[in-house]
């Protein structure tokens, strides 16, 4: 018999490992936490690695703990780096193994017949799509073309 809880979908709302210092997501998905304790409790605080070596203490102004108690928060950091591993499509819900396996299904997926190598964007109107690479990517675009012509 499978046990309910395992069966279930986890669902992670992101804003929740914003750093409390910078209020940035952090990019490397690599979390650091607070714990040291307030009032019986750990902190919690989170922080992202830039800012984990800077604070002089815990910006939590109840907590005010040590350094020393900010630590990378493993079980988290495993959870963001496997989500960041699940390349899932927006239009089907299908799983790939990864990025390009995507984005060759995305295009198929959408109707669309130009994916974008740089962010999972795909369009079918050619000029649209090129409206996106120009406004979101030009230094990558022309990054490409000079190694091209090189």
């Amino acid at each position: 018999m499978v046990d309910e809880e395992d069966n279930q979908d986890v669902f992670v709302d992101l804003k929740n490992f914003n750093c409390k210092r910078c209020g940035q997501f952090p990019k490397e998905l690599i979390i650091y936490t607070c714990q040291n304790y307030v009032h019986g409790k750990e902190c919690g605080f989170n922080y992202c690695p830039s800012c984990a070596k800077k604070v002089e203490k815990c910006c939590n102004y109840k907590c005010g703990g040590s350094k020393s108690g900010i630590v990378e928060n493993q079980s988290i950091s495993r959870l963001l780096k496997n989500a960041k591993k699940l390349n899932t499509c927006n239009f089907c819900g299908g799983n790939f193994e990864s990025e390009d396996d995507l984005k060759n299904h995305i295009s198929s997926c959408s109707g669309a017949k130009y994916a974008c190598k740089f962010c999972d964007f795909c369009e079918a109107d050619m000029e649209k799509f090129w409206q996106h690479m120009v406004n979101k990517h030009k230094s990558d675009v022309v990054k490409a073309l000079d190694e091209n012509n090189n």
